[in-house]
């Protein structure tokens, strides 16, 4: 069995061993749960924290990354412009902000305002008042009473800007220790409302959609995620730098894609709070890598 040894290093962790290791420029929430991975499949890999992940490859700081965002064309052409030829871009992951209310509450879809106003920060205290929405005649109905688990969002970082608050700012969300404890305060008050990233809905809650700015309602599905049409969602991308003289993936690179391409790395990814791929997205990258025929799939952007 090949000895794995952990090093810390300036910019990021070093999995090292006797062979050669992946340069791999991370976003700093991806970082434990690549490293994770990494380990449970043997997989070397240098794993270098940075803000800008295409920005790190254009200056040939990482042969591969992993990013929240797609390149833009500006960048597309600095690199192009670098090295004569384009960056590969496949999905790796994504992430979701799940909204949780008691299953005796009858709403089914909230807008984004509504949500802000709940769990976002406010210069004044402000509430939400569940007999202003449609179907909430009911007496029994009154303020919505917002719950999370404390420090849930620590590596969702995108998601933790929308309720990170300002010195003179209120936040109305009460943050518990735990999914269980959230989940027993939602499901015993037919007010109360949360949020989590993990993937499961327990039986006695209901996930709600959220409705965009036309009225259409979208909920966590593969095919609205990874389109970006649920707005509470990240999908991350692996890019990766393969010159067109390469035949195929180098072990490097092929040793990285299977990671989220394995539905063995499935509880390791989701335990972080993060979502493996479909089995539509592992085939879109295939094709993409030139590793499969296409076949028609439709939705993902």
């Amino acid at each position: 069995m090949r000895l794995m040894t952990q090093t810390l290093i300036a910019t990021g962790i070093m999995l090292a061993s006797c062979s050669v290791y992946a340069a791999v420029a991370v976003e700093k929430e991806l970082n434990v749960m690549v490293h994770e991975l990494a380990n449970a499949n043997n997989t070397p890999v240098q794993l270098i924290e940075k803000g800008d992940i295409q920005a790190a490859m254009i200056a040939n700081e990482a042969s591969m990354g992993i990013s929240s965002r797609k390149w833009l064309d500006s960048e597309i052409a600095l690199f192009e412009n670098k090295f004569g030829y384009r960056p590969v871009q496949i999905f790796f992951t994504y992430d979701a902000v799940s909204i949780l209310v008691n299953q005796d509450n009858p709403v089914r879809a909230m807008t984004m305002g509504q949500l802000k106003q709940i769990f976002g920060c406010q210069d004044s205290p402000q509430k939400l008042d569940w007999r202003q929405l449609p179907d909430h005649q009911n007496e029994d109905f009154s303020t919505a009473v917002p719950y999370a688990v404390s420090g849930e969002l620590d590596t969702h970082l995108n998601f933790s800007k929308l309720v990170d608050c300002g010195k003179d700012q209120y936040l109305a969300t009460q943050f518990l220790s735990s999914h269980d404890e959230m989940n027993e305060q939602i499901s015993s008050d037919i007010n109360a409302i949360g949020y989590s990233v993990l993937p499961g809905v327990p039986d006695d809650l209901k996930r709600i959609a959220i409705l965009d700015d036309r009225g259409k309602a979208f909920t966590i599905d593969p095919e609205t995620v990874l389109s970006g049409r649920y707005p509470l969602a990240n999908v991350y991308y692996l890019s990766l730098n393969i010159p067109p003289k390469q035949k195929g993936l180098t072990s490097e690179q092929q040793r990285l894609v299977d990671l989220t391409f394995d539905q063995d790395n499935q509880s390791i990814i989701e335990k972080h709070g993060f979502l493996p791929l479909p089995a539509e997205a592992v085939h879109r990258n295939q094709v993409k890598l030139k590793q499969v025929l296409p076949l028609v799939v439709g939705g993902y952007k």
